[in-house]
């Protein structure tokens, strides 16, 4: 098992070259192909899906902001605050392009093995972000 701080260097290099600089190119030096998101119900991911999700909702978002406000880790898991924050640009929830913001919380849970992510659950105040942009359906 790798240290509890190199694990969550794992996630802060994983954060800051995929939120951050957007250079999706690196995604495959960080997850393990496939690894396993609970995040979308039953999603095995493949980097390449994972890749794909991440440029749809950059499309959406193109000024999303991640910012990790807490990092703790515990055996192979490494939890991270989020703030998050955007403004919609294009279709979201089946609605048009609003051009509001939003900001909100989110929380992400990351499994690490041999320096790299297997599994990741992810939790998005997505209430409070369909109300910001005005999504009713």
């Amino acid at each position: 098992m790798m240290s509890l701080d190199v694990n969550k260097q794992v996630v802060k290099d994983f954060h800051q070259a995929i939120m951050i600089e957007r250079n999706l190119n690196v995604i495959a030096q960080f997850l393990r192909d496939p690894f396993v998101d609970h995040s979308v119900p039953s999603e095995s991911g493949s980097i390449a899906s994972y890749t794909h999700w991440l440029q749809s909702y950059l499309t959406v978002f193109p000024d999303f902001a991640a910012q990790i406000e807490d990092l703790t880790a515990e055996n192979d898991l490494v939890v991270c605050r989020l703030s998050l924050s955007g403004t919609q640009q294009a279709e979201y929830m089946g609605a048009s392009a609003s051009w509001k913001s939003f900001s909100v919380s989110g929380l992400q849970i990351y499994r690490i093995a041999d320096g790299k992510i297997v599994e990741r659950w992810s939790w998005i105040d997505t209430m409070r972000l369909r109300a910001q942009l005005g999504i009713v359906n």
